[in-house]
């Protein structure tokens, strides 16, 4: 029974024990709901200084931040070190330094680039293509490789390749033309002087043989 009384003395009066627990169960789930907030929307202040808002409690910034720049209190505006060099213990091993919230489609070691926002992304040679692929006129590239046309993930059977289909440049306008040029896709070998400019297309080139 003394157990009991000191309970109800301890919680300060009878009924308070449950209010406390209900508020405190209410007060959680609002933590726990601002945790999870997403923030998708990235004002001007912060994007004009190539920052990114984000929840700190769900991604680590791997950079400076500046908790004024995006119009949420539970996010920051994230400004991501720029992994400019690349030291030739990463550069050997046909790697190279990225900042370690950038995607990699390939293997990564964060101990090779000598800075604690970077790490060493050695990209996945694709160097088979399916027949899957191949009879779409594709070719299997890396993922975060530039497609000059369509691209499908999921004719290469592998997560870090993408089947490339090459928009085809079936014609070549006078500003090319005049000049003996032809237009090609901008992934293609030109023998001669490439300008990217003469044939109105962003995944073309004019190819202007060599005299």
């Amino acid at each position: 029974m003394q157990d009991v009384e000191n309970y109800v003395e301890g919680c300060g009066g009878e009924g308070s024990c449950v209010e406390e627990a209900e508020g405190a169960g209410v007060s959680s789930h609002r933590a726990a709901r601002e945790d999870l907030h997403e923030c998708v929307k990235t004002p001007k202040k912060c994007s004009k200084r190539n920052g990114v808002c984000i929840n700190p409690m769900k991604t680590e910034c791997e950079g400076i931040t500046d908790d004024s720049a995006c119009n949420h209190r539970q996010c920051t505006c994230c400004m991501k070190h720029e992994c400019s060099q690349t030291p030739q213990i990463c550069s050997n091993e046909n790697g190279t330094c990225i900042n370690i919230m950038d995607d990699c489609a390939g293997e990564t070691d964060e101990e090779l680039c000598h800075n604690q926002h970077c790490k060493c992304c050695k990209k996945h040679k694709c160097s088979e293509t399916p027949p899957i692929c191949q009879n779409l006129n594709g070719t299997c590239i890396n993922r975060l490789d530039h497609c000059a046309g369509s691209s499908t993930e999921t004719l290469c059977h592998n997560q870090h390749c993408t089947c490339c289909i090459k928009h085809v440049c079936s014609r070549t306008p006078p500003a090319c033309g005049n000049k003996n040029g032809t237009c090609i896709n901008i992934m293609d070998t030109c023998d001669g002087e490439s300008n990217t400019t003469l044939c109105f297309n962003r995944n073309c080139k004019c190819c202007i043989p060599q005299e």
